[in-house]
């Protein structure tokens, strides 16, 4: 955090030329299921809902993108959890917390490429019940345009690095 906000302070001031420059990215379509390979700033509002044999789960998950700079952007996500678990009593609240920094790794216009990198951070909200999970997914995210054709590709790998379920920890 400090790191970040010592870059705000001392990054120097860019010129209009330098502006321009970085304004000129690549536009993919929205996905629903991929990242998009672009910085932005927007907020984004995804409902996940689940029924299994025992019992139902709603996920409703405000997340805010905001473009730092035209190479960084960091984006934080608060989920709120509804867990039906058949005959039980329904559960509600903030699920894990997700923050992620996001940083432009290649961009060509010419050749309508770009290429991200970067971290997720999931931090439990205190609500035990619903979470309590602190894990770690690096990724990556790549995108390139032929004409109309939108060809983009995402990986991440997930380290649980505590969870209040007992066992190995999940990797994903």
């Amino acid at each position: 955090m400090l790191i970040a906000v010592l870059t705000l302070f001392f990054a120097p001031p860019a010129s209009a030329d330098e502006k321009e420059e970085h304004e000129e990215s690549v536009e993919f379509f929205y996905p629903l299921t991929l990242m998009r390979p672009v910085i932005e700033t927007l907020f984004d509002f995804t409902a996940r809902h689940q029924k299994a044999h025992d019992g139902r789960e709603t996920e409703l998950a405000p997340e805010i993108e905001w473009a730092v700079f035209p190479w960084w952007k960091v984006a934080v996500e608060l989920p709120v959890l509804i867990q039906n678990p058949g005959h039980r009593t329904t559960l509600g609240g903030i699920g894990d917390i997700g923050i992620e920094n996001s940083f432009m790794l290649f961009k060509s216009r010419d050749h309508q490429i770009q290429l991200l990198g970067g971290f997720e951070l999931k931090l439990p909200s205190g609500a035990k019940t619903l979470g309590g999970e602190t894990a770690i997914e690096p990724f990556l995210v790549g995108g390139v345009r032929f004409g109309p054709v939108h060809l983009i590709a995402d990986y991440a790998y997930e380290w649980t690095l505590h969870s209040p379920e007992s066992g190995p920890r999940s990797q994903e």
